[in-house]
């Protein structure tokens, strides 16, 4: 089964994948194979579904395993099978599956898969060529491996929250679990370079993902400034050592901002050409870079003055117009609005059998020769029965006596 839609054939059409995922940082890996023509398998039971199901936000507030607008966004395009693994015959599904994947992945906590007989070594005597993927906090090798946690655990490990907020205060973490949202990106290169070699030489492997390690790739400057500096860098609110002024600014209209980042000294000449401000460009204060650093309090009161007269998107227009970074900061319903992301396609209107009308985020490349499709995420074993018939020839006589034996539970 494909999971293209229209003529034009999908980059990962045929390609097979067992997700033993949840929350964020496996399902976002998957739901991008699954939006790129893999042909996605969603693993849950009634007894243990993914605990994404349960985060709002829900359809009219009213909570539904269903329903979750946070559980959609990382489950499209996927096909949602809810199996019994407490029992021998959901265990023979799941080994059949394996045998028919090509790639499994999974991110439950360390040892769980071990446990349950579904480890790689267990899964490669199933199926010698399979891909196996692991996603875990810190990986699954070393002295801290059987830690289990979720992104926010890494972010923290990481540094990030040390990083983040003013000062004069504690740390204020990144919004939401951040790592969740790195960590699939490195891991998809990592299962496509799998896959090609394995296309090249018939052999599969195992990938070992670690939440942390995937995150510090992006921590390399503080690294590197400890390194040769001996500096560790500490939380300075929006401001930044490469430019001034360097952060949010008010403007016109109710708690509407606009981001700005001056570097050069063509930059601030032009920048108080756009507020107009002739004695600030004269003011010794700020003549230098040093100078505006010293004095960046008073800088930024001075500039809020000005930015408060134009709307945000006009501050930003006369800056880009000069050369200047910035952009107005944006609220989710200024998202809907935004040219840019219209013109593109970003933000794709699906219909789901219980949210109804939702939207959902495209993936960020585009592949104009197969470009990318997405269908609904799937309500809790929504496909069981055609997974069972489709995939693993199951008669409708088999599927009946698994339903009403519980080992398999179908969806609305």
């Amino acid at each position: 089964m494909s999971n293209q839609i229209g003529q034009e054939k999908s980059a990962l059409e045929g390609l097979k994948v067992l997700d033993f995922t949840w929350v964020v940082a496996g399902p976002f890996l998957t739901t991008v194979l699954g939006d790129h023509g893999a042909t996605v398998v969603k693993l849950e039971s009634n007894l243990r579904f993914d605990y994404a199901r349960a985060i709002a936000p829900f359809k009219d507030g009213k909570p539904d395993l269903d329903g979750s607008g946070y559980f959609s966004h990382q489950n499209t395009s996927k096909l949602g099978l809810s199996v019994n693994l407490t029992v021998p015959k959901g265990m023979e599904i799941i080994s059949k599956l394996i045998k028919w994947a090509d790639i499994l992945i999974e991110n439950m906590s360390p040892e769980k898969m071990d446990k349950l007989g579904l480890g790689y070594d267990d899964a490669k005597k199933l199926n010698p060529g399979i891909i196996y993927m692991s996603i875990s906090l810190q990986g699954r090798e070393g002295p801290y491996a059987h830690f289990a946690g979720l992104g926010q655990m890494a972010n923290a490990a990481a540094g990030f929250w040390e990083l983040c907020g003013w000062p004069d205060r504690g740390p204020s973490p990144p919004h939401g679990p951040y790592s969740d949202y790195v960590s699939p990106c490195f891991g998809l290169a990592a299962v496509l370079a799998a896959v090609d070699y394995k296309r090249r030489t018939g052999i599969g492997q195992y990938l070992d993902t670690s939440m942390l390690e995937t995150t510090l790739q992006l921590f390399e400057v503080p690294v590197i400034d400890y390194v040769v500096n001996g500096r560790i860098w500490g939380r300075a609110g929006n401001r930044s050592p490469q430019a001034v002024p360097h952060g949010v600014f008010r403007c016109k209209g109710d708690d509407r901002w606009c981001a700005v980042t001056v570097q050069t000294e063509a930059q601030w000449r032009a920048f108080c050409e756009v507020l107009d401000d002739q004695a600030l460009a004269e003011d010794q204060r700020f003549a230098t870079f040093i100078g505006r650093k010293r004095y960046e309090d008073e800088l930024e009161d001075t500039i809020n003055q000005h930015t408060i007269m134009f709307s945000a998107e006009e501050l930003a227009g006369k800056l880009q117009e000069k050369g200047i970074p910035s952009q107005p900061v944006q609220k989710t319903s200024d998202l809907f609005e935004d040219q840019q992301l219209v013109s593109r396609g970003f933000l794709n209107h699906l219909n789901h059998r219980v949210i109804g009308s939702i939207v959902h985020c495209m993936p960020p490349f585009r592949l104009p020769e197969t470009p990318a499709r997405q269908f609904p995420f799937p309500c809790l074993g929504e496909h069981s029965q055609q997974i069972l018939r489709d995939f693993l020839g199951y008669g409708e006589d088999e599927i009946n006596e698994l339903i009403v034996s519980e080992v398999i539970a179908c969806g609305q």
